[in-house]
């Protein structure tokens, strides 16, 4: 797909100015015509790629979880159930993700916590197909007769994910994500 740069960096200064405004006074106070002035854009411009601020703001979500989906199909992902602190990273999907949401980091971490963001379940839908929990007594845990089913291990595994996620992207200094991929790994 070719990509026009132009309204590549249109899209992506009005998405700047949504984030923006977003940090500044929350999504609810958001205005089309706050995003028109912060953006320098026309209205025209604005309804040329958006269908309200609702729309850009799915969109936006979007460009970050494409983001995440390229990373994950063309970065080795990791044998969960067996990491260990010394795990490479080199080829890893997880460090890829946290390398791309560190260079994105004020943006996400905006969304992460906005109420009116779905960047967290798009995020942990994506996280939740992508990993694959082998069903082997690995996933297993027996408390008496009781034993842990293999989808809520996944369950599970993903929440610890998205909480070192968006623990770590919500710190006033937000460690490399080397650090970030060490606790990632200890967790």
């Amino acid at each position: 797909m070719i990509v026009n740069p132009r309204r590549y960096a249109t899209q992506k200064r009005i998405q700047q100015a949504l984030i923006s405004l977003i940090r500044q006074n929350g999504f609810k106070a958001v205005t089309v015509g706050a995003i028109l002035q912060k953006a320098r854009v026309s209205r025209g411009t604005f309804y040329r790629y958006y269908l309200d601020k609702f729309d850009l703001l799915a969109q936006t979500e979007a460009r970050f979880i494409v983001g995440a989906r390229d990373i994950f199909a063309h970065y080795d992902k990791p044998d969960l159930m067996g990491l260990t602190s010394s795990a490479t990273h080199e080829h890893d999907a997880f460090y890829a993700l946290l390398v791309y949401l560190y260079q994105q980091q004020l943006s996400v971490a905006t969304l992460m916590t906005c109420p009116d963001s779905a960047l967290i379940p798009k995020m942990h839908d994506l996280i939740e197909a992508t990993i694959a929990i082998p069903s082997t007594p690995q996933t297993t845990a027996h408390s008496g007769t009781t034993e842990l089913p293999t989808n809520l291990v996944k369950e599970l595994v993903v929440s610890n994910i998205m909480t070192i996620l968006s623990y770590w992207l919500a710190q006033p200094i937000v460690a490399a994500p080397k650090i970030a991929y060490q606790i990632f790994l200890e967790s």
